[in-house]
C-alpha cells in the first residue's frame, strides 16, 4: 500500500472511531443528539427551561410529568420530535404512543419524524436504513424494534395493546384545541377520556403531557 493510501486509510479509521464515540455519547446525552443530529432544528442553544425539559423527560424515575409551557417555544419539536426520535433509534422506549390535539396533528408530526429517519444523512450514516414493512401515516415499526404510534386527542386507543405489548412511552402534546376554551362540555368530555383511556392504557408506561394552558379548569 502506498503511503498516500495508508495515510487515507489513517484518516478515514480516525474519522469513524470519532462518529462511533459521538453516536455512544448521543446515546446518554439528548441535548447533544439534539446537536449532532438535528441541528437544523435546534438552531440555538437550549434555554434553561427546555433544559428542565429535558431532566424531566430523561429522568426514569418521574413517571408522571405534567408540563405548562407557551406557544412558539419549541416545545413540540423537542418532545415530539427530538426525544421520540432519540428514544426510538436507540431502542430506549419499546412502544411509544404519541397523542395530539387531532388525527391530523398527530400524523402531521410522525410525518416531521419520518423525513429525518428517511433523508438526515447524519442518522442515516450513524444508524442506517431503519425503515421496515410498517411504515404508515400513523404507524411506524423502525429496525430498532421500537413502535411508534400516533392519535388524536379523543379518540379510541384501546385496540393499541398487541400481544400483551403495551405502550411504555406516551406522550400529549397540545391536546386542548381552542374550542375547549368556550367549552365547558369539551373539557370535561376531554378529561374523561384521559382518565379513562390514557390513564388506563398502561400502570408502568412513563407519562408526558405539555401543552399550553387555555383554561383553568
Amino acid at each position: 500500500m502506498s503511503y498516500k493510501k495508508l495515510a487515507l486509510s489513517k484518516v478515514l479509521e480516525t474519522a469513524t472511531l470519532s462518529e462511533n464515540k459521538e453516536k455512544e455519547r448521543a446515546r446518554e446525552d439528548f441535548v447533544f443528539f439534539c446537536q449532532r443530529y438535528l441541528p437544523h432544528i435546534f438552531k440555538k442553544p437550549f434555554a434553561d427551561f427546555q433544559l428542565e425539559i429535558v431532566r424531566y423527560l430523561q429522568d426514569e424515575s418521574m413517571k408522571r410529568v405534567v408540563i405548562a409551557a407557551p406557544r412558539e417555544h419549541g416545545k413540540t419539536s423537542l418532545v415530539f420530535v427530538g426525544y421520540v426520535l432519540w428514544a426510538s433509534l436507540y431502542g430506549k422506549h419499546k412502544y411509544i404512543l404519541v397523542i395530539a390535539s387531532s388525527e391530523e396533528q398527530a400524523k402531521e408530526q410522525l410525518f416531521n419524524i419520518k423525513l429525518e429517519i428517511e433523508g438526515n444523512y447524519r442518522i442515516l450514516e450513524d444508524f442506517g436504513d431503519m425503515k421496515t414493512s410498517v411504515w404508515s401515516s400513523n404507524r411506524l415499526q423502525l429496525a430498532s424494534g421500537t413502535y411508534i404510534v400516533a392519535r388524536g386527542a379523543g379518540s379510541s386507543i384501546r385496540g393499541l395493546v398487541k400481544r400483551g405489548l403495551r405502550p411504555d412511552l406516551i406522550i400529549l402534546d397540545d391536546i386542548e384545541k381552542d374550542l375547549h376554551k368556550e367549552s365547558a362540555t369539551m373539557r370535561k368530555k376531554l378529561k374523561e377520556w384521559f382518565y379513562r383511556a390514557v390513564m388506563g392504557l398502561s400502570k408502568d408506561a412513563k407519562l408526558f403531557v405539555i401543552g399550553t394552558i387555555i383554561h383553568y379548569d
